[in-house]
């Protein structure tokens, strides 16, 4: 096999939000070499989002990634240049300070509040232009903002970083940052990593890579894994690194409902950035992501039930939501070597269970309400909700197994911070002090908010001290 050895100051692997706030930095602060290397492709921009192409080229699997659980819940990871933040709505949420107190506390995590990652948000929000639309609410969004106010409950617009409202272009890091002359970075899309070399006193020094049928070596002083929630891990223990702790991991929960509203939704959203808090039940309602390839999708979890004669019609008058909960369960992870993959299992704490009913209860209780037709829980033995009927508690834990919970926010399974943590409280490997950990597997517990945000604000904090800048 053909062998090429290549040198640099930093190794980055991986190319989403994480990995690349870590290069951004590193380049404007230092006079070094650094190389991004991304497993996937760099894709088409104008792929648009929920369609098959999306579904097919950008995430992981193809999106059908699982954990074993009762019920199963499926996950879906990005996998291209720019890595999730080319899947995702570009949510942005600040820390809460309840949130940073119960990890600092917990973690034993040295100066972590939002008044020390202050300077870090304001960094992360110049730079993608973090800010609401200031448009008026349209189709899910007005259903969202109507839904609130008939029950007297606070809706937030969130702030996005997807898109600015001059030029409605895509504030992905493809788009920030790859697309953009960044000298002292180079770029290698379509690269897996393979194995990390550690020398005796535990210091990376070398990183195998292949593509195609050839093998790349790259040499530095330091590396910043970025490569997600799972895969970090995967590499780390193909590499034979010597873990402190146990891999486990946590997730939100999401539950969706389909709504099928007498009337044509307005087309041209695809995802809302509208979301109502429940603080009492430490959970969240929003929309899901309403392309018509997705909500056929949904549809699936029940076809025969759910499915009409004329589906045109009834995908149109379609509205996909979700109950989101910050949990009290969590994963554990099982690594093999020998087969190059894991498997992933979760187990629901009681409370979750409740927490995610009580949320389900309110968002159709709202939505009967309304102008809704007729409500669809993704379950096989839950038949279609219309007026003047409803799901009790017992009916929901009779039938919990049978759901389809689905999420797309993972994280924790290398946790930083001085207690129970893989990572110490400035992100890097204690087996390994040249490795910085720059993904969502450092964040210490559910944020109950889209994960981005924090992961970029932590990252953003890590990396000034892993530079020494």
């Amino acid at each position: 096999m053909n062998k090429e050895i290549l040198n640099f100051d930093y190794v980055v692997v991986g190319s989403g939000p994480g990995g690349t706030t870590s290069a951004k930095i590193i380049s404007e602060n230092t006079n070094t070499s650094i190389a991004v290397i991304e497993e996937g492709i760099e894709n088409d921009e104008k792929i648009e989002m929920g369609t098959h192409e999306d579904l097919s080229k950008r995430y992981r699997y193809g999106g059908a990634e699982l954990i074993f659980s009762t019920p199963n819940i499926s996950i879906a990871e990005g996998r291209g240049l720019g890595g999730g933040s080319e899947i995702n709505s570009g949510i942005y949420h600040r820390i809460q300070d309840q949130v940073i107190q119960n990890w600092s506390e917990k973690f034993k995590i040295e100066d972590l509040t939002n008044s020390s990652l202050d300077e870090h948000y304001k960094f992360i929000e110049k730079w993608l232009k973090v800010e609401k639309t200031g448009k008026k609410p349209k189709s899910i969004s007005k259903k969202l903002v109507d839904l609130a106010s008939a029950s007297n409950l606070e809706i937030e617009e969130c702030k996005t970083w997807n898109k600015n409202q001059i030029s409605e272009k895509k504030q992905s890091m493809k788009a920030a940052f790859y697309n953009l002359e960044n000298n002292n970075v180079s770029v290698f899309t379509n690269m897996k990593a393979i194995k990390i070399i550690f020398d005796s006193n535990g210091k990376a020094k070398s990183l195998i890579c292949k593509k195609g049928g050839k093998s790349v070596v790259f040499n530095f002083k330091k590396l910043i894994l970025s490569c997600g929630t799972f895969q970090t891990p995967l590499l780390l223990r193909k590499s034979n690194y010597k873990f402190i702790h146990k891999t486990t991991f946590n997730i939100h929960p999401h539950l969706k409902l389909g709504a099928k509203f007498f009337d044509t939704l307005e087309e041209g959203e695809i995802v809302s950035n509208y979301q109502i808090k429940l603080d009492e039940y430490k959970s969240s309602i929003g929309s899901s992501i309403n392309s018509e390839a997705w909500k056929a999708l949904f549809l699936l979890d029940n076809w025969f039930q759910f499915k009409e004669e004329d589906l045109t019609n009834q995908l149109k008058k379609l509205g996909i939501f979700y109950s989101m909960i910050q949990p009290k369960g969590f994963g554990k992870m099982y690594i093999s070597k020998r087969f190059d993959n894991y498997l992933l299992t979760y187990r629901f704490h009681e409370d979750d269970i409740i927490s995610l009913f009580k949320t389900t209860e309110l968002l159709i209780d709202m939505l009967l309400k309304s102008d809704v037709e007729k409500l669809y829980l993704p379950n096989k033995n839950i038949h279609p909700i219309e007026k003047n009927s409803n799901i009790s508690m017992q009916n929901f834990k009779d039938n919990f197994k049978y759901f389809n919970i689905h999420s797309v926010h993972t994280f924790s399974s290398i946790r930083m911070g001085n207690q129970f943590a893989e990572c110490d409280s400035n992100g890097t490997l204690k087996n390994s002090m040249n490795t910085l950990v720059a993904d969502a597997s450092i964040l210490p517990g559910p944020p109950g908010i889209n994960p981005q945000g924090p992961l970029m604000v932590l990252t953003a904090k890590n990396v000034f001290k892993f530079i020494d800048v």
